[in-house]
């Protein structure tokens, strides 16, 4: 059977080296899932793209005939600046796109998951979440919210068959990588990996000691 994936937040610099990596090298069906509009679109391993779009209904019925491995968040955005001087709409506007995109993304489609007991999701945090710096204090809270959450709902869902995995990430770059920094196409190739094997649910990327 055909196999897809769900992602949230594919069209960063991340998701365009993803995509290749998921539809060109392994042959899955990518779901672009959009949590704002609650539509997607499906890119094929040939390089076709639903450009119309789909409703959550309609996706559900397609997936019906795939091997759905997994859901996959990497909405995010950065900002540096110092949490006194940041407006009261500017922080929930950076937990909207760290935290509740990943929430949103998460509610609509691990039901599918459960349903076939087996599957795994992917979210996106940071090294500051684990090791702060001054100046981002919302950023980083918001991203340490969401590897909490990833941790949380591993332990909730293991027993119906769902694995969790939370890659903690430096500054993501091209290559030639500087050290502390990784690389997006080094990301995008442990995703691949994890959505097909088992591995750590917090996952550090470089490793906390490199």
């Amino acid at each position: 059977m055909p196999e897809a994936v769900v992602i949230g937040g594919l069209s960063g610099q991340l998701g365009a080296r993803l995509l290749p990596h998921l539809t060109v090298e392994n042959g899955w069906h990518v779901l672009a899932w959009d949590v704002r509009t609650q539509r997607g679109r499906w890119h094929s391993p040939d390089g076709s793209l639903d450009r119309d779009g789909v409703s959550h209904e309609v996706a559900l019925k397609t997936v019906e005939g795939l091997t759905l491995r997994g859901v996959v968040a990497l909405s995010g955005r950065y900002e540096n600046t110092p949490f006194l001087g940041q407006a009261g709409e500017r922080e929930k506007d950076l937990f909207a796109a760290n935290y509740f995109a990943v929430t949103d993304l998460l509610r609509s489609w691990l039901p599918t998951l459960i349903d076939r007991r087996t599957g795994t999701f992917i979210t996106i945090s940071t090294r500051g979440a684990v090791e702060p710096y001054p100046g981002a204090a919302t950023y980083l809270a918001a991203k340490a919210a969401t590897l909490t959450l990833t941790e949380a709902l591993t332990l909730e869902l293991g027993e119906q068959g769902i694995r969790g995995h939370c890659l903690v990430c430096g500054p993501m770059c091209d290559e030639p990588v500087p050290e502390g920094s990784v690389a997006y196409r080094q990301v995008a190739e442990r995703i691949c990996h994890l959505l097909a094997e088992p591995g750590p649910t917090v996952d550090y990327l470089p490793a906390l000691n490199a």
